[in-house]
């Protein structure tokens, strides 16, 4: 009876609530099965030792049972608040990395390795006469200048390796 009711505690107080919730049932438990009540004088009546043993083994499986969930929870809990803060720090960097990049007067520029664009800075509406919908999913090489076209294939053939990232200044056409 007493696994179903230490649950809640394992699963709201912890580690440190589950350790103090055991040893105050082991000591309830040793208490009611000296004075003669309790499961474990109703198993073995007349039987000191019997008793004594069951109580034990009692115990002992409510810590092997009870223990490692609770710590194994705490971890978990542990590991989400550290997730949360990595989130939180990943999006303050994002949004500070998108506000450089929208105040550039360049064109700033995302792109998968086959250059197809992901995110494109809104000065290319000034630079190229193109507002930013209008060339997300197009390919990069659509507006390098035919010269620098062989650099920009240079730096795609890097990213392709064990290059992560590059920034490389390249001209472009304009739509007229």
């Amino acid at each position: 009876l007493a696994s179903p009711l230490l649950l809640p505690v394992i699963l709201t107080a912890g580690l440190m609530g589950t350790t103090i919730t055991l040893a105050f049932v082991s000591v309830i438990a040793v208490i009611l099965t000296l004075a003669g009540h309790g499961p474990m004088w109703i198993l073995a009546p007349g039987h000191p030792a019997a008793r004594i043993f069951l109580l034990q083994g009692f115990l002992v499986i409510a810590l092997i049972t009870a223990v490692p969930v609770a710590f194994a929870l705490d971890a978990r809990k542990l590991l989400i608040s550290k997730l949360d803060a990595q989130k939180r720090k990943l999006g303050q960097s994002e949004a500070h990395y998108r506000s450089l990049a929208e105040l550039s007067s360049d064109i700033i520029l995302i792109s998968g390795v086959d250059g197809e664009i992901v995110y494109l800075s809104p000065v290319v509406e000034r630079v190229l006469g193109l507002k930013p919908d209008q060339t997300i999913d197009r390919n990069v090489r659509e507006f390098v200048h035919p010269d620098d076209l062989a650099g920009l294939l240079e730096v795609m053939r890097q990213l392709g390796g064990d290059v992560r990232e590059v920034s490389v200044e390249l001209r472009v056409r304009h739509k007229d």
